[in-house]
């Protein structure tokens, strides 16, 4: 058997070769082939670079799988992860933005995107614009990245009179304290830096 007619892996990757499953597939038709993604190691930059990527997976699933097995401390020499299609934006809201909701644009590669700001979110929440990244290059991985749109809040340095009144009314409403479940939302992401 030195050829059998498979489908085009649009993606790339390696397949594991399994000769009794192989010989079955050609036998009678019918079977899976499993399709490991393909890596090689830069020495210079001492950096595992993954460059294809079989159609069954996508990038989140290879470093969530990453991330999974170091906390497992399974791999310990991985000390940085990313993914390189993706661009980084970082939004400043302003407090009422933050409070109230909002919806705002943001620059992309090929123009801008508007995104809605949800009522009550919090610095530090992540928001994903699938597909308005980068393109891969071709030969090292397909598809678009995303952009990452990080949020900060602005804190004002200096307020009027009139807006310092305003801010010490809001201060003692019941709203104003943070939930549990938010307080324990950002002490597990704090904690998470350390595991």
């Amino acid at each position: 058997l030195s050829t059998l007619p498979a489908p085009d892996f649009a993606g790339g990757g390696l397949i594991i070769y399994n000769k009794d499953e192989f010989s079955k597939i050609y036998e009678t038709g019918r079977g899976s082939i499993r399709v490991r993604a393909k890596y090689r190691y830069d020495e210079k930059s001492k950096c595992i670079e993954v460059i294809e990527i079989p159609a069954t997976t996508c990038v989140e699933a290879i470093i969530d799988k990453i991330l999974e097995l170091v906390k497992a401390r399974m791999i310990t020499e991985i000390s940085d992860i990313r993914d390189e299609t993706d661009l980084i934006y970082n939004l400043l809201l302003t407090v009422p933005q933050a409070i109230l909701g909002d919806t705002v644009e943001i620059p992309t590669i090929d123009g801008r995107a508007r995104i809605k700001i949800a009522p009550g979110t919090q610095p530090g929440t992540a928001l994903r614009l699938r597909g308005k990244g980068l393109p891969a290059v071709q030969g090292y991985g397909y598809g678009t990245g995303d952009i990452v749109v990080n949020i900060s809040v602005y804190i004002p340095e200096n307020i009027s009179t009139e807006e310092r009144k305003a801010v010490e009314k809001l201060r003692d409403g019941k709203s104003m304290e943070p939930t549990t479940s938010i307080k324990e939302k950002i002490f597990k992401k704090f904690r998470n830096y350390f595991s």
